[in-house]
């Protein structure tokens, strides 16, 4: 384990690194790590992907992978629960891991266009648009179904971990089996040999050692899909599955040097555009801009950086984002996000201002 990490659990492993926005793309030894059961030693050699669709079944070796064009596309990795930890101030959620910002990484990652593998089984597009104007986003149309090699256990029962995505998204360009990260294999830890990438989606639909891929008329039955990574709000008997990530900000680092204070750290529009990036020191009456870099790419972060001088009597810092028209796009207050089981947080980051070391 590279220095430098929070860990929260050991077996299995879940950990996230201790500052994240040095660099546009994130280092794979200081990526987070999310495992919800063993991490497999699968071989090269005997490796093999069940690719099944109506009527159509093939099981795919690493040479036949290869054979496919190769390419890379930047996007971010986050874990749905990253920042639950803000959420835990408001209500305790038992047996969640606290995660803080830094469940989250942007990385190039490089592979196999799924839409080339689905292409194999026949799939091309959607056999079966949906002609209902307003469908149901857990069951309209077909889904992509994928399911991990790792050994995973739900109350002592073998459940793996599964999830899936709408057939059109894995049919975007965009949507990979990925087999490297920053250019090099993927190790262990994050899915070696092959693991679903799906740029826009959270790390729970990007699932790690695939074993078996199942083009379907119905989502994943899975665990993971079906009980687990569901938005369970308080205003809502509904309980919708986890979908695009929304636009989100966070503070990753913050410095104070006498009179002034210096924070980094990063924005994510989703699918939306992440135009600026606002910092206030008083509680939102103003709102300073941030230096905005340039995504790497639509699915990547971008990194901000700001210096302020600190007004007298501020105690903390919040972050928010803006799109091209000025509008907000993510929520002010944790309430609005606050779910059952502390997923996809997207409030407004507010951090605390540290003392002045004078």
């Amino acid at each position: 384990m590279p220095a430098g990490r929070i860990i929260y659990t050991v077996t299995p492993l879940n950990a996230e690194p201790a500052s994240l926005t040095d660099a546009p793309c994130t280092p794979v030894g200081r990526l987070f790590l999310r495992t919800h059961g063993t991490v497999p030693a699968l071989e090269v050699a005997t490796y093999r992907l069940r690719v099944t669709a109506p009527g159509h079944s093939q099981e795919l070796t690493l040479t036949q992978l290869a054979a496919l064009p190769f390419v890379e596309v930047t996007a971010l990795l986050q874990c749905a629960g990253n920042r639950r930890e803000e959420l835990m101030a408001i209500s305790p959620f038992p047996g969640e891991i606290p995660w803080g910002v830094r469940a989250a990484g942007n990385v190039r990652w490089g592979g196999y266009r799924l839409r080339d593998v689905l292409a194999l089984v026949g799939v091309t597009a959607n056999p079966d648009p949906d002609p209902d104007p307003n469908p149901d986003p857990d069951r309209a149309g077909w889904h992509v179904a994928f399911l991990g090699a790792d050994e995973v256990y739900v109350g002592g029962q073998p459940v793996g971990f599964g999830g899936s995505v709408p057939l059109e998204r894995a049919l975007h360009p965009d949507t990979l089996l990925a087999t490297h990260m920053n250019g090099e294999p993927l190790p262990p830890e994050h899915g070696y040999p092959v693991r679903g990438m799906v740029p826009g989606y959270y790390g729970a639909r990007c699932v790690k050692w695939l074993a078996h891929i199942s083009v379907q008329p119905q989502p994943s039955d899975n665990y993971y899909q079906q009980v687990a990574y569901r938005l369970h709000r308080p205003d809502s008997a509904a309980a919708p599955m986890l979908g695009p990530m929304p636009p989100t900000c966070a503070i990753d680092t913050v410095g104070r040097s006498g009179p002034a204070v210096h924070a980094t750290g990063y924005a994510f529009g989703g699918e939306q555009t992440v135009a600026a990036l606002e910092i206030s020191l008083d509680e939102g009456h103003t709102w300073h801009s941030a230096r905005l870099q340039p995504p790497a790419g639509p699915w990547g972060w971008s990194l901000w950086d700001i210096t302020l001088p600190v007004p007298p009597g501020a105690t903390s810092l919040i972050a928010r984002t803006r799109g091209p028209q000025g509008e907000q796009l993510q929520p002010a207050a944790l309430t609005a996000t606050w779910n059952r089981q502390g997923y996809a947080n997207n409030a407004w980051h507010r951090v605390s201002l540290p003392a002045d070391p004078a």
